[in-house]
């Protein structure tokens, strides 16, 4: 898989082969210091994390869902408040209703062409359909 940004432990997990752990007690180095960096560490985290999950997209979605209901529900309470007890509505309800409404419309709107984004490259990786681990009787 010729992939840039990517992980080499997670295309193997990604194969789907079975995993076995190996323990080992890890000597100290004796040459040399580690390039690893911190901020090499975290872009790898990264890179893994976006590279091979498209979780972050549905967590925007559901995020927007979730704050779009919210906004919902606290129009309606509006509403009711207004009808019942004949409190204003104009001010600082409206505005957050309004706020809550939008942006979680707004997040629901980004999680989802981000989806289709998300399957556009997943596509465009061009990863193998299928391994094949072995071959009987083939005479290539």
């Amino acid at each position: 898989m010729d992939e840039k940004n990517s992980h080499l432990m997670a295309q193997i997990v990604w194969l789907g082969y079975g995993q076995h752990y190996v323990y080992y007690h890890r000597q100290k180095r004796k040459h040399g210091k580690s390039r690893w960096t911190l901020f090499k560490k975290f872009k790898l985290a990264f890179d893994t994390f976006f590279g091979f999950s498209g979780r972050p997209l549905r967590i925007a979605s559901l995020l927007g869902m979730n704050v779009s209901i919210i906004g919902f529900l606290l129009a309606i309470y509006v509403i009711i408040k207004r009808i019942f007890f004949n409190a204003p509505v104009f001010g600082i309800p409206s505005i957050i209703v309004a706020i809550l409404i939008i942006g979680g419309l707004i997040l629901l709107s980004v999680g989802i062409v981000g989806e289709y984004m998300w399957r556009n490259f997943d596509e465009s990786r061009k990863r193998p359909t299928f391994i094949i681990e072995e071959t009987v009787n083939c005479n290539k």
